[in-house]
């Protein structure tokens, strides 16, 4: 085989690869749960899950922790760098918030928890507020 071929065949491949992972990309949802349903079953993969912010601190290293509740709690951890790139949301996020994270399930000393990739608020308490006082 020349070196022409063997260029053009490499090419190919890697651009049919490349077109593979992002079909798969497309197709990959995260296993939507509830934080009831959370488990050791869980560790290690990646889930959405939603509810409201129960508590809420944020440390100076520029992480935040979560705990988020709905029918039962689980802790959140918001590392530094996935927070640099939600601020606006985590600015504004409040106790009582409605949100939706997206993660890997971790155990850290002996508790589950979840380790955020992705953050979107679903309702700002405070949105709440204004709705009922409009009526």
């Amino acid at each position: 085989m020349d070196d022409e071929t063997l260029r053009r065949l490499s090419l190919s491949f890697s651009l049919i690869g490349i077109l593979g992972l992002f079909l798969l990309s497309c197709f990959f949802k995260p296993l939507e749960v509830s934080p009831s349903e959370i488990d050791e079953s869980l560790i290690g993969k990646t889930i959405t899950t939603s509810g409201y912010v129960a508590k809420l601190r944020r440390h100076e290293d520029g992480h935040v922790f979560l705990k988020l509740e709905n029918k039962s709690k689980i802790d959140v951890v918001i590392f530094a760098n996935v927070a640099r790139k939600n601020e606006a949301i985590l600015k504004e996020l409040k106790r009582g918030d409605a949100i939706k994270v997206t993660g890997k399930v971790v155990e850290y000393r002996d508790r589950l928890e979840i380790v955020a990739s992705e953050i979107e608020v679903l309702v700002f308490k405070t949105s709440l507020k204004n709705l009922s006082h409009e009526r």
